[in-house]
């Protein structure tokens, strides 16, 4: 092993070729969903996921599953466990290191080896980001359109809070490289959107303003417009990004809503006309199920509703139950990958934005008037006291 990998514990009891269970030493670097090298009698490495933890005396037994080419003899008891090294993870999971037509997505949780994704795959099957409110689901879906908008790829947002508009801005609120490629727009204008896209810009629909079927109705008419141009090839292969997908192709029992077929048309058939799709939604168990069952990566950040839970788990390549108490106990900023995109489902820390993260339009509940005469204030008091 590398000098400086720590052991974390080792194989106990009777084992297989792909499940296992150890006795762990307590350590911050015990987490499930992370992953950990495992080596047999012989020298051979293999990448292990901790599935689940219990504790016993003065010490922690964890549940382990191998990820990636089994070996096909089982493990024996006192088979070391280390930290994941570089070596057995690019052999084991086969991961692509090349940078190039890669989104950067952050690293894998725990290590500091990096995850790229392909965009031609991460594109051509569609995608989708899941999480509960303020877990960060507009944060990961402008890291990964930072990363599309270098490669030039046309995006159109359509944006029912005003949340992309900070895309144009760097996180010292300068202008971004991006802003000159960036058009914001507040009515849909479809030969100009036209226009802009076969140039290979990004358009941000700003819907805010407009009630939820009116919205719903815009995008009907703006979907259907592009598929019959992608349909035709008059207009370049380009990405649809929905936010709050639950209020534009809602399940039946949850609701009406025009854009729904359209959007189901997109899903079943867009990527043989090159019109690709992403779905954001805090509440996935509302998006209709047609559509959620042709999507082919998913992003799933921490999530804590059973019912959203279940229908990600439903329709995600690669996930099962196991991963339920994984999606609720993430921290704010990770996400697990699942679909076309990975071979084997992992747990991300999504990278840091070079752009702005945060909404124009927000407001503070305090004016700044009487914030400045509570400080005069509270200053005239402190003063007081400290002179008695």
């Amino acid at each position: 092993m590398e000098s400086n990998t720590v052991l974390i514990g080792r194989v106990i009891g009777k084992a297989t070729n792909i499940v296992f269970k150890a006795k762990l030493s307590p350590s911050s670097l015990i987490r499930p969903g992370n992953l950990y090298t495992i080596i047999q009698k012989n020298g051979e490495k293999y990448v292990g996921m901790l599935r689940s933890v219990e504790s016993s005396e003065n010490y922690i037994i964890g549940k382990f599953t191998i990820i990636g080419e089994p070996p096909t003899l089982p493990f024996f008891p006192g088979d070391p466990i280390y930290e994941l090294d570089k070596e057995t993870l690019e052999k084991r999971l086969k991961l692509d290191t090349n940078n190039f037509g890669k989104v950067f997505l952050g690293f894998l949780r725990g290590t500091k080896f990096k995850i790229l994704v392909d965009i031609e795959k991460l594109l051509r099957y569609h995608f989708s980001i899941f999480a509960k409110t303020g877990a960060g689901k507009t944060y990961l879906a402008s890291v990964i359109v930072e990363d599309l908008m270098n490669y030039h790829v046309p995006i159109l947002i359509i944006d029912p809070h005003g949340e992309y508009n900070s895309l144009r801005y760097l996180r010292d609120l300068g202008l971004s490289s991006f802003a000159r490629d960036i058009y914001v727009f507040d009515e849909a204008d479809k030969k100009k959107f036209q226009e802009l896209i076969n140039d290979r810009k990004t358009i941000i629909f700003d819907l805010r303003g407009k009630k939820p079927r009116e919205q719903s109705q815009i995008l009907c008419e703006l979907v259907d417009y592009f598929f019959y141009l992608a349909k035709n090839r008059k207009i370049l292969p380009f990405l649809l990004l929905v936010e709050e997908a639950h209020n534009f192709a809602p399940e039946r029992s949850f609701g009406y809503a025009p854009s729904t077929e359209s959007l189901r048309t997109v899903a079943s058939e867009g990527r043989k006309f090159g019109l690709s799709l992403c779905l954001i939604s805090q509440r996935p168990a509302r998006v209709d199920k047609s559509v959620l069952s042709q999507i082919g990566t998913q992003f799933i950040l921490q999530m804590t509703d059973k019912r959203d839970i279940e229908a990600v788990i439903k329709s995600a390549e690669g996930l099962n139950r196991e991963y339920f108490p994984l999606i609720q106990t993430l921290n704010i900023g990770e996400a697990v990958i699942s679909g076309r995109i990975v071979e084997y489902p992992l747990i991300v820390k999504v990278r840091e934005r070079t752009t702005f993260h945060g909404n124009f339009s927000s407001f503070k509940f305090i004016s700044p008037q009487i914030s400045k005469q509570n400080e005069t204030k509270n200053n005239k008091i402190s003063k007081r006291f400290k002179s008695r």
